[in-house]
């Protein structure tokens, strides 16, 4: 927990920390859920942060993979409304805290999952799915609930500037809704996290999406990676595992060996065999 201290405190000068005993305690008895979750900054460097079935919490970028924590269930990272990066921290306690600009906050219990997104004029959306697998958005409009059996929900902007959600059921069905509407994603998913790039925090909105990066946990623990450009960047036997997987170096996202978008017999989005829809259907 000291290396996620130490990481963070670059980018907050006096950060308010959390208390050491909330950050070691006993697991919740839930469902594991890994999650993989991408920041892509203004200058479209890329820092990935991976929770495995162990809860151990890694940052992979471009110089590597370091471990930052122990302890976590969940992790979803987002821009603040200037670009800045924030990370949502769900702890294997069901603690729900916001690691931003600004320092922690702790903000809520009993949690199993958690995301925040702003959308276009800066206002912070809250999503988060309840111990009892009940999930709730909280934002400027209030609460507002968003359903029962669900096992991750993760937010993001869409091309409408709205706060659209990727949601997985209980059943490991997920499904994904914006401003275009509704749609199926796949099956035997555990967690699903959509990072959008683009150009609304540099005062651009009309120039749309630059590009999409979505991280995928399959139930078996697989995690592939995938983005508009390229099609699929990485996959792994896990987030955070480093061992086998398909790509030159953790966090080089150019040169992945296979064809670049061929997920055949994978657990992908292409649905050649896979467990979703193409990368394209949105």
């Amino acid at each position: 927990m000291q290396r996620l201290r130490q990481w963070f405190r670059r980018l907050a000068p006096r950060p308010t920390l959390a208390p050491r005993a909330q950050l070691r305690v006993e697991q919740l008895e839930q469902r594991a859920v890994p999650s993989a979750s991408t920041f892509v900054g203004l200058d479209g460097h890329r820092v990935e942060f991976d929770v495995d079935a162990n809860h151990n919490l890694f940052q992979r970028d471009d110089q590597g993979t370091h471990q930052l924590a122990n302890g976590i269930q969940f992790a979803h990272a987002f821009r603040d409304p200037v670009g800045r990066l924030g990370v949502d921290l769900v702890f294997t306690n069901g603690q729900f805290a916001v690691f931003d600009a600004s320092g922690f906050h702790a903000l809520a219990s009993n949690i199993l999952t958690a995301s925040t997104t702003f959308d276009a004029d800066g206002h912070a959306v809250v999503d988060i799915v309840f111990s009892n697998h009940s999930a709730l958005r909280i934002s400027s409009a209030g609460a507002q609930p968003l359903g029962n059996n669900v096992l991750s929900i993760t937010n993001f902007r869409d091309a409408a500037g709205n706060v659209g959600i990727d949601i997985v059921f209980t059943n490991n069905v997920a499904f994904e809704i914006d401003s275009s509407g509704a749609r199926m994603l796949g099956n035997g998913i555990l967690s699903l996290n959509r990072f959008t790039d683009d150009f609304v925090e540099v005062g651009h909105r009309e120039r749309g999406i630059r590009n999409n990066v979505r991280d995928l946990v399959f139930a078996n623990h697989q995690h592939d990676q995938f983005d508009d450009d390229h099609g699929l960047l990485h996959q792994e036997a896990e987030p955070g595992d480093d061992r086998g997987a398909r790509e030159a170096e953790p966090g080089d996202d150019h040169g992945a060996d296979g064809d670049i978008g061929d997920d055949h017999g994978g657990g992908g989005i292409d649905d050649h065999g896979g467990h979703g829809t193409e990368s394209g259907d949105r």
